[in-house]
């Protein structure tokens, strides 16, 4: 007799001499040129959309003798995350607060959103918090800016389907203090 075997990411069928029909809906696939079918009973769809590949696929074997095994998997498609641009202001200077906004626009829930500056997890101590304001939207906040939190600030979001990044360059400008020069001006005119 033919045994049929579901794998998660995939279905496969192990036949002896025999047949193999894989279908979705009812219609024998594959079906149009993003589908591929197997001797092994393994199905390629690529290019995959939700709207046309989700669903009950059924895999039919048969052998010679006309017994037949048949086995169902609901393919469930995910969509990876997609993060919205985000900059920082330009003119940002020492001792100002700021913040950033990473939010994620479509995809899948749930969602792992992570920060990283200059390719690396930012550490506790310098200043700079996070703030999930929902399950899709991660905010830093910098509390007071200097010069050391300058660089790269990299948003990672990850979901089962996938994971996408954004990242933005933070500069800051150090502090111009006018009223200095004026202090030494009346100083020297005494």
């Amino acid at each position: 007799m033919p045994r049929v075997q579901n794998s998660p990411r995939f279905l496969r069928s192990f036949v002896e001499l025999g047949f193999l029909a894989i279908s979705v809906a009812g219609v024998r696939l594959p079906y149009n040129h993003r589908q591929k079918a197997h001797d092994n009973g393994t199905l390629e769809v690529h290019h995959v959309e939700r709207a046309t590949d989700q669903g009950p696929y059924v895999c039919v074997a048969t052998n010679r003798a006309g017994q037949t095994a048949q086995s169902t998997v609901i393919v469930r498609v995910q969509v990876k995350p997609v993060i919205e641009p985000f900059n920082f202001p330009k003119s940002l200077m020492e001792g100002q607060r700021s913040s950033v906004h990473c939010t994620v626009s479509s995809g899948d829930l749930p969602f792992k959103i992570r920060w990283f500056k200059d390719g690396r997890p930012i550490p506790d101590n310098i200043g700079v918090r996070t703030s999930e304001v929902a399950d899709y939207s991660s905010t830093l906040l910098f509390e007071s800016l200097s010069l050391h939190h300058k660089g790269n600030y990299t948003c990672v979001a990850e979901n089962e389907a996938g994971t996408v990044s954004h990242t933005a360059t933070m500069v800051i400008h150090g502090m111009v203090l006018p009223n200095a020069v004026t202090i030494a001006r009346c100083l020297l005119s005494f």
